[in-house]
């Protein structure tokens, strides 16, 4: 039943920009079903990744604030990042105007994790990091109309994914979203778009 909820609020969302823009062309068209297709795919493959041996439990409120050193925030706040600027370059590709791309593109970023709070047990820390993910994205995109500070992210094996697999992950596919061990996440900032008289590359 939550999968049918989650399905069905990323499919609302993508109808949305479509109902919203004049634009309603074939490009559109093919991104919403295409979305709505991909979308359905990767809850169900995220869910059987993450929960095949654990199980799902009733649906609770967590707080988890306390554990990962954070680095789970950040994997939060990075995605949404992330998923807000592909949103973004999808629907302006499609059609979509530029500032309304941005703001549809920021929602359905949020949007798109929202499932992994209803499988995971629905942690406050993690909502406020999605959304600070795409709405940094937002803000920067409304105020300057370019990314001047991205989301970065790299990733390295661990030995202790070894150790313990259930929890960390057993292989690559898995260690590379379960380890946070060996993520590493920064901010990279354009140095040429702060000051365009300097000799910094862009």
């Amino acid at each position: 039943m939550r999968k049918v909820i989650s399905f069905c609020l990323i499919c609302l969302c993508l109808n949305a920009v479509g109902q919203a823009d004049s634009t309603r062309n074939k490009r559109l068209n093919t991104v919403i079903t295409v979305s709505a297709i991909g979308y359905g795919a990767s809850v169900i493959a995220l869910s059987q990744l993450w929960y095949k041996d654990s199980g799902f439990t009733s649906f609770h409120f967590f707080n988890d604030n306390s554990q990962w050193n954070q680095m789970d925030k950040a994997g939060h706040f990075f995605t949404t990042y992330q998923l807000s600027r592909v949103g973004d370059n999808v629907l302006r590709w499609s059609g979509v105007e530029g500032k309304k791309a941005a703001l549809w593109g920021s929602i359905i970023g949020t949007a798109i994790l929202i499932p992994i709070k209803i499988l995971d047990g629905f942690s406050y820390g993690d909502m406020i990091a999605n959304l600070a993910g795409s709405a940094f994205y937002l803000g920067q995109d409304l105020l300057r109309n370019e990314q001047r500070i991205k989301a970065k992210y790299s990733f390295h094996q661990t030995s202790l994914a070894k150790v313990s697999p259930d929890l960390l992950g057993d292989g690559l596919a898995q260690e590379f979203i379960k380890d946070y061990n060996g993520q590493t996440y920064w901010l990279s900032f354009d140095v040429h778009a702060f000051a365009k008289k300097s000799k910094s590359p862009k």
